[in-house]
């Protein structure tokens, strides 16, 4: 299968900004794709009518809250039912800094963007997140997410790869775009009592 792999720092750069205003990613091959979207926001359409074309044309399925899926999705990490026994807390979401992982027990996972550790009512909410799915085999965990990207209308698939250790994930390495590297990042349990919704994807 064949996919773009995201980085972290791709996506702390897609949750900073959703515009096309980065002239040296620009290439003549896509100049007439990036004079469209110019057009569209100088019309005050802006990002979001990128996607909607994208969503049109049948490329990206639209979700509830302004999230998006492949229509024909190329994840290689395929979800499996996860026995509490594996180590994942249903009732709990796994926080760092300003962000933090849910896992589910029919293997989906969301990374999502916050200010602080969430409650149950932030917990229960998807929009902004990027939506996964993860794999738990001895101890070992890994993670795809999809990530559009607004630059030049493609999206990004990116693996993480950790240990389960006690109350904690330990990442280890990020995969993305053919390429490998090496990470030492921990997220943290924190249990939340009252999370309810299922995930949609």
């Amino acid at each position: 299968m064949v996919g773009n792999r995201g980085s972290l720092r791709v996506e702390k750069n897609l949750a900073q900004t959703h515009c096309f205003d980065n002239p040296a990613l620009i290439s003549m091959r896509s100049f007439w794709k990036y004079a469209m979207v110019v057009f569209l926001v100088l019309t005050g359409t802006g990002c979001v009518a990128s996607y909607q074309l994208i969503s049109r044309t049948g490329t990206l399925k639209k979700l509830p809250e302004g999230r998006y899926l492949p229509a024909r999705p190329e994840f290689t990490v395929q979800p499996e039912v996860v026995a509490t026994s594996a180590g994942i807390d249903f009732e709990a979401v796994y926080h760092l800094d300003h962000t933090y992982l849910r896992f589910w027990p029919d293997g989906k996972v969301i990374r999502r963007f916050v200010g602080n550790r969430p409650m149950s009512d932030e917990a229960d909410q998807f929009d902004s997140g990027k939506l996964g799915y993860y794999q738990v085999k001895d101890g070992k965990v890994v993670m795809e997410f999809f990530a559009p990207q607004p630059v030049d209308f493609r999206w990004t698939y990116w693996t993480l790869k950790g240990e389960i250790q006690g109350d904690q994930i330990r990442l280890v390495r990020e995969e993305w775009n053919r390429k490998s590297e090496a990470k030492d990042v921990v997220y943290t349990k924190h249990p939340v009592k009252g999370m309810k919704r299922m995930p949609d994807w």
